[in-house]
Parts: structure tokens; sequence; C-alpha cells
């Protein structure tokens, strides 16, 4: 996949992310006192992804060209898997 090939300088990219979340106000409060992961305010913050990502298909559904068939926008995968190659290209 692009996203784990070494080329495209993004290994180590999840932990980068992860240290960069924590310095804001918002991030810090997925963690406890005690440094450990908070398992609610980790459970809202994806809840509110789900709910980001949900607004985000249906804004561009309908606004970016003819919309694509449920079964075309909902299986959108990044990297090959054992069963189906991806379908996202990039042309460089």
């Amino acid at each position: 996949s692009f996203v784990n090939a070494p080329g495209n300088q993004l290994l180590g990219g999840l932990e980068w992310m992860l240290k960069r979340a924590l310095t804001t106000e918002g991030g810090q409060r997925l963690k406890r006192a005690d440094g450990q992961w908070s398992v609610k305010a980790v459970r809202q913050y994806l809840r509110q992804v789900d709910r980001f990502l949900e607004v985000l298909l249906c804004s561009v559904h309908v606004a970016l060209g003819q919309p694509g068939r449920g079964s075309e926008i909902t299986t959108i995968q990044h990297h090959n898997s054992v069963l189906q190659d991806c379908n996202i290209f990039v042309v460089d």
C-alpha cells in the first residue's frame, strides 16, 4: 500500500499523529490524570469522528459530480487485502 511504502515517508505516522493530538487541549482530555486512556472519552471522540465522516460522505456525495452507487461509495479501500485490491489509485 502507498501508506506503508517507505518511499512515501509515512512510516511512524500514527505515532506522530497521536503525539500531536495529545498536545491539544481536547486531546489531553482523552487521558486520565494517571496517564491511562479514558475509555469513555475515547468512545465519545470516536462517535464524533463517525458523525463527521457521515456528514463528509454525504457532502461529497451531493456536491461532487455524479453520485456513486452505495456499494461503490461505502467500500473504498486504500490498501490491498487478501481478497480484494485497493480501489484508490494515485497517479503521479
